[in-house]
């Protein structure tokens, strides 16, 4: 009986081409739809959600509307002086629900998007960095390995490295070490 089925089937399928072609393609292309539309939802629901208080966090959008046009985005609306990065100031007036608020802007989302030089000795590094203002890590528990994240971030001219970033410098200051001691 099963092979009956699969007999007919293959007739039609070898008699009707075109129309086997097109429901063929219309299946593979509804189900690739179906799987990219459920890993983005993944991926979206996967956001922010390994901080332990990442119900309370919340993303700042800013709408503006010029000419007639309304655009938005997520960056922060962000005024730097010498001291510190001011973020959405006064909101904490306007809306009293919030008890901390924290800046932080990657480096392609900053107005200069491009890679900053760092030297280490004669080695001159570029790389990619970002902005965050003095709040960020009582917002953010990052583990640090070294030093005190209350204070980190406390003047506008201090750093925090990445481990990736500590390893060139130290690597850098390495072989600048090796090549003195050859010479």
């Amino acid at each position: 009986m099963l092979k009956n089925y699969f007999t007919v089937a293959w007739r039609n399928i070898t008699r009707h081409r075109v129309h086997t072609a097109i429901n063929v393609a219309g299946l593979a292309l509804g189900m690739t739809c179906c799987l990219f539309i459920f890993l983005w939802v993944q991926d979206e629901k996967g956001i922010d959600n390994f901080y332990p208080d990442g119900q309370n966090l919340y993303t700042a959008y800013q709408a503006v509307t010029a000419d007639g046009k309304t655009s938005g985005s997520y960056t922060t609306p962000v005024r730097y002086t010498d001291h510190a990065i001011l973020a959405l100031e006064g909101i904490k007036q306007s809306v009293p629900a919030i008890k901390q608020q924290a800046f932080y802007q990657t480096g392609y989302e900053l107005p200069w998007g491009h890679a900053e030089s760092f030297r280490v000795g004669e080695k001159m590094l570029k790389l990619e960095g970002s902005r965050a203002s003095k709040d960020f890590f009582t917002l953010f528990r990052y583990p640090l390995i070294e030093g005190d994240p209350a204070t980190a971030l406390k003047d506008i001219s201090n750093i925090v490295l990445s481990r990736k970033m500590a390893e060139l410098f130290l690597r850098a200051s390495l072989k600048k070490q090796m090549n003195t001691m050859t010479c």
